[in-house]
């Protein structure tokens, strides 16, 4: 199994993009993993969407719901995709859903559900070198 397989068997990760100066942003993600890809949501309008349509390109390291990293723990590079198609879009959030339960309603509510996910975006990230 690789680093990047095994994060995403994880709960949580911290998730950095990268501004247009090369400034890393760092901020912990909820994610469910998906044939050899990582599956994170955000806010549409968050800062990560706008960094990634800048600079695809992020690192990711296990954490805990606060993105807290253990000492030592190596970043693993990706590359994220913004979904935009809503069928994958619904496809991605019902598996994030999945996963997380009524944790996830109780944090994303019915604005995560099926044909409402305007307010959401989906993040499809792979390893660097699948590409």
């Amino acid at each position: 199994m690789t680093q990047f397989d095994a994060l995403g068997r994880g709960n949580y990760i911290e998730l950095t993009t990268f501004r247009k100066t090369g400034e890393g942003v760092s901020k912990p993600v909820w994610l469910a993993a998906d044939e050899g890809a990582i599956l994170v949501i955000t806010a549409a309008g968050s800062g990560k969407v706008k960094r990634i349509g800048h600079t695809p390109r992020v690192t990711m390291r296990r954490s805990d719901i606060r993105g807290k990293v253990k000492p030592g723990v190596i970043p693993v590079e990706g590359i994220a995709e913004i979904i935009t198609d809503p069928e994958r879009q619904d496809q991605y959030i019902g598996m994030l859903r999945k996963k997380y339960g009524l944790q996830f309603r109780l944090a994303f509510g019915s604005a995560a559900k099926p044909g409402k996910n305007a307010q959401h975006a989906i993040l499809r990230i792979t390893p660097v070198g699948d590409h």
